[in-house]
């Protein structure tokens, strides 16, 4: 019996400790017992603090400690996420400048080499070992230059292919471009065969005006007058299966079909050929341009 009085005396105490002490007193009181370890809204913490009349009290200020603390690490937190916002919106500043102004040239070789070494290497190859072989002037000139049809048409349809990805699977383009390209060397093989005959006939070098004709030189135009309208036959072939493989719009693939009906043939056989491929390279670095821009800005 003699305990209980010992314990209501130490409550009475403590309790008058913290009604002189009023609200300070009662916030030093938590705060010493919460010493332990950060402090957090436990039901042990919250058991702790809410013994004697001064309850409500200490749980106002560890409520008041825990929102302090809350709002501190939001705001440190929120701080940081800008500030890290600011600098990924400058890096991409300085990207988009750079890629716009400062690299575009390098972008551009980077993404043309190929087609630049392609065309290099066949007029290189039609100049050293094609043209070399003959010197000639006059009407056997004009069909020695005829004859390079298929170094030129060689380099249109690699970069067609190269600019268009999907017609390398494609069959029937594949099959057309074939074909052109056939067409093109039988160009070839006529005006060479008419080239040979004047330089056999002594009118290597003749005008085309001053031109003696005789049974050779007759029989050797009759390819060369025949095969460039194979091209173009071919060359619509062609224009046809990139419509049908949407490749092309339905007025480009007009356009290109009543040029390469239109055009002059001994010329260049075909001249629509060319027309959709210099489309379809603008069309590829129009993709490439867009898919970079898109790059730069979700990286």
């Amino acid at each position: 019996m003699t305990g209980v009085p010992e314990r209501s005396e130490e409550r009475t105490a403590l309790d008058g400790n913290a009604s002189e002490s009023g609200p300070v007193g009662a916030r030093e009181l938590c705060t010493r017992q919460s010493r332990v370890g950060p402090i957090r809204m436990s039901s042990d913490r919250v058991g702790r603090c809410t013994r004697g009349e001064s309850a409500g009290l200490k749980i106002c200020a560890l409520d008041d400690q825990t929102r302090r603390q809350a709002r501190e690490s939001c705001g440190a937190t929120c701080s940081f996420r800008r500030s890290r916002a600011r600098r990924r919106t400058v890096r991409l500043e300085e990207r988009e400048n750079a890629s716009g102004r400062e690299w575009v040239p390098m972008v551009l070789v980077r993404r043309w080499w190929p087609i630049a070494a392609l065309l290099a290497g066949s007029v290189v190859v039609q100049k050293a070992f094609f043209e070399s072989r003959y010197d000639v002037a006059g009407h056997a000139a004009g069909h020695l230059s005829s004859a390079s049809a298929p170094f030129f048409g060689f380099a249109v349809i690699a970069t067609l292919l190269f600019v268009t990805p999907p017609a390398r699977r494609q069959v029937p383009v594949l099959i057309s471009c074939a074909g052109w390209l056939a067409a093109t060397v039988l160009v070839m093989v006529g005006n060479v065969r008419v080239v040979d005959a004047l330089v056999r006939a002594g009118q290597g070098r003749t005008p085309t005006d001053a031109l003696v004709e005789n049974g050779n030189v007759e029989s050797a135009h009759d390819l060369a007058n025949v095969a460039p309208f194979v091209a173009v036959a071919a060359a619509l072939a062609l224009v046809g299966a990139l419509f049908l493989y949407r490749h092309i719009s339905r007025r480009l693939a007009i356009g290109a079909a009543v040029l390469s009906a239109v055009f002059p043939p001994w010329i260049i056989p075909g001249a629509g050929v060319l027309v959709v491929t210099i489309a379809r390279c603008a069309s590829y670095q129009r993709a490439a341009t867009q898919t970079s821009t898109t790059a730069v800005i979700n990286t």
